[in-house]
């Protein structure tokens, strides 16, 4: 199976102390994806760098992974988000540079790279919109998973109700507090031909296709070192059991266990 990863890939700087690691939902679920799809499946990303000391992060991180790479280079900055953690582990968003993820388009990836993939993976959050339009539009036989990555923030209805027929599996981070969110995209799953998966953080997650819901209570984890890449993981972990049989509760334990792998250490992948 060919997975193909696109969208960001970046630096997380970690504050105050103003450490920088390799980060972005792209890089972490590439890097998730190569940990959790069977070692027969090819990974591969596409994603701009910037000309900076981030896209060499990025690079290095990524050397030896065997995930393959596409990257555009372009002047300017390399994507970077700024995050702080609290003592909980609780990873909060303290800012976002979008650099050269802005003007990123699906004509800058290999068409070839997209007539092969079986899996296309990518996120969508209020930065890279048109980047994404652009790549969840383009012509390719894959099944598409879209993070929309900040819905819990911005619950844009009309935006997800206008891409909604080019996504097969969406995933949303939630709390249990928006109930109302959630039962408007259980409604949404019942006239829509896909997958949707809610992550409840310590409340577990759940999955809907319009004609069943499944559930998944959450694992004790020992310590949260850093919820930084829970969610990228639970996507991978997700993915990698869903493509092979379709079933929705055993692909939500799988993404549990993924989830709760990266909890236990610092960073995002």
């Amino acid at each position: 199976m060919n997975i193909l990863c696109v969208g960001d890939c970046g630096v997380d700087i970690y504050l105050p102390e103003l450490e920088r690691r390799p980060g972005g939902i792209t890089l972490n679920v590439a890097l998730a994806a190569r940990r959790w799809f069977p070692a027969t499946d090819r990974i591969h990303i596409a994603a701009p760098l910037g000309t900076d000391e981030a896209a060499d992060i990025v690079r290095a991180r990524l050397a030896g992974s065997g995930i393959t790479t596409e990257f555009l280079l372009r002047t300017g900055a390399t994507p970077i988000q700024e995050i702080e953690v609290d003592e909980a582990g609780e990873r909060h968003f303290r800012g976002y540079h979008v650099g050269v993820l802005r003007d990123y388009r699906a004509a800058d990836i290999d068409s070839g790279l997209l007539a092969s993939a079986d899996l296309l993976i990518t996120p969508v959050f209020e930065q890279n919109r048109d980047s994404f339009l652009s790549v969840i539009r383009a012509d390719t036989s894959a099944t598409r998973a879209v993070d929309f990555a900040d819905f819990a923030v911005h619950q844009d209805f009309a935006f997800l109700e206008s891409v909604i027929d080019r996504v097969d599996v969406g995933f949303f981070a939630l709390s249990p507090e928006q109930d109302e969110v959630i039962a408007q995209l259980g409604t949404m799953a019942s006239a829509h031909r896909g997958t949707f998966v809610v992550t409840l953080g310590a409340h577990g997650s759940l999955a809907f296709d319009g004609a069943q819901v499944w559930r998944c209570q959450a694992r004790p984890v020992s310590k949260v070192v850093d919820t930084t890449g829970a969610g990228d993981a639970f996507t991978a972990g997700f993915l990698a059991r869903y493509l092979y049989g379709r079933d929705s509760q055993a692909a939500l334990v799988s993404a549990t266990n993924a989830a709760c792998e990266a909890l236990a250490r610092k960073g995002g992948n």
